[in-house]
């Protein structure tokens, strides 16, 4: 079982892959949202937010969600960290992301870029 220090190193770790990747983070310049990240076993949340092209992490909720993803601390230390696609989980119903269709598909879209 994960704990709420190893979801905030994997969520930092993500925003840092993403800002390493120039080339992604250019072709999601104009993507500007606030991403919720919330476990459902621990009380432990973080905040992830793109704007022009730069990915920030906060270890506490800030601002409006533009998406929000919730599943337990070990799964999504594992989705953050790279160790398993979020297609997997969400499609078994343990991973939920709650936001637009765009912005689900574009958050795919980041992740397969990072981890393929």
């Amino acid at each position: 079982m994960s704990n709420g220090a190893d979801l905030h190193d994997s969520v930092r770790s993500f925003a840092d892959s993403c800002n390493d990747n120039k080339q992604l983070m250019s072709m999601v310049a104009g993507w500007n949202r606030t991403i919720h990240v919330m476990s459902t076993d621990v009380v432990c949340q973080a905040t992830l937010k793109t704007n022009a092209g730069i990915v920030t992490m906060a270890p506490e909720l800030e601002g409006t969600p533009d998406l929000v993803i919730q599943s337990d601390t070990e799964i999504l230390a594992k989705v953050f960290y790279g160790e398993v696609s979020p297609n997997e989980p969400y499609n078994d119903g343990t991973l939920r992301i709650v936001g637009s269709e765009s912005d689900i598909v574009k958050l795919d879209f980041i992740t397969a870029m990072l981890w393929d």
